[in-house]
């Protein structure tokens, strides 16, 4: 949700008051109106793209880093049903994956504990994929998929290492031969490729 306030604060900022609108439809869901445009900016909250227990906003797998999550891998009918009929569609999933070390996975009736969630996330990337494939039709909708942001902490990957972090930095990491530890899970990476 962060991320989509952000870019509500951006785009807000050069629109009348009387031509906006933001609305909260629940804990996790909202939507921003532009007038003069016919442009509305919407939010749905689906962590994991897939069902999981932490579609309820007041689940205890929402604040208790303790309370491992369901997530149901084959299962995105509930949330896919909001994303039908959008111009663009911006999915970004990769925080809640690398919040927990151990996840609960329902396939069926049966219950799984997996130590390795990359299976986990995985399978739920071929079930959005496959959501997509079926769903989304590539002539009116533009898809962007973010899985990871790399830290911006690491001044040594830009050859400056007096600076806190990126804030000044205005251009790409010129030395691409090493590889960077920009503090994400590689085999995420690999898979969302």
């Amino acid at each position: 949700m962060n991320q989509w306030e952000s870019l509500i604060c951006m785009v807000q900022s050069v629109i009348p008051s009387e031509k906006k609108s933001l609305h909260y439809v629940a804990k996790h869901s909202a939507y921003f109106k532009i007038e003069n445009y016919n442009a509305t900016l919407e939010f749905y909250w689906a962590p994991y793209l897939v069902e999981s227990s932490a579609d309820d906003t007041d689940s205890p797998s929402i604040g208790d880093d303790k309370s491992e999550p369901e997530v149901k891998p084959k299962s995105i009918s509930k949330h896919g049903q909001h994303w039908k009929g959008a111009d663009y569609l911006i999915f970004d999933t990769y925080a809640w994956w690398t919040r927990f070390s151990n996840l609960k996975f329902l396939c069926g009736s049966k219950e799984y504990r997996e130590k390795h969630l990359n299976r986990v996330y995985k399978k739920a990337l071929r079930t959005w994929a496959k959501w997509v494939d079926r769903n989304v039709d590539p002539k009116h909708t533009t898809i962007f998929f973010s899985s990871m942001s790399p830290f911006h902490d690491r001044s040594l990957d830009w050859n400056d290492p007096k600076a806190i972090n990126c804030a000044e930095e205005t251009k790409p990491i010129p030395n691409k031969s090493k590889h960077l530890n920009v503090g994400i899970n590689q085999q995420l990476f690999k898979i969302a490729e």
